[in-house]
């Protein structure tokens, strides 16, 4: 596995969101407690994912070879093929979304207000 792209490991997340036009899986954690922000984490053009609902601490890291085999051998080859494979690591699984790109945003928003990624997020 490669180095962390994102590591929120000390928050809870939740699939927030997913849209079919441009395929953009929202995970979010929302202020809580003694955290202050909100954070928005964004996957796009998700061609396959497999994660729970609620995520206890998210870190992502780009798949390495050995991981991309053996989802290959579980799935197919069909499920790598079109994006970058993500592997999703929470406190309490492991999970894996395909998608071109993944990025995040923090910011003092409200649980109720939109996204940054994009209005309807």
């Amino acid at each position: 596995m490669s180095e962390f792209l994102i590591d929120r490991f000390e928050r809870d997340f939740q699939v927030w969101n997913y849209t079919v036009g441009m395929r953009r899986l929202l995970l979010r954690s929302n202020k809580e407690g003694r955290f202050d922000t909100r954070i928005d984490i964004l996957f796009q053009n998700v061609q396959a994912m497999r994660l729970p609902t609620h995520l206890h601490g998210v870190r992502v890291s780009e798949a390495d070879d050995v991981e991309k085999a053996s989802l290959v051998e579980q799935f197919g080859q069909g499920m790598v093929q079109s994006g970058r494979l993500f592997h999703i690591e929470n406190r309490v699984s492991i999970g894996f979304v395909v998608a071109g790109l993944v990025t995040e945003a923090v910011d003092d928003r409200e649980y109720f207000e939109p996204s940054q990624f994009k209005p309807d997020l």
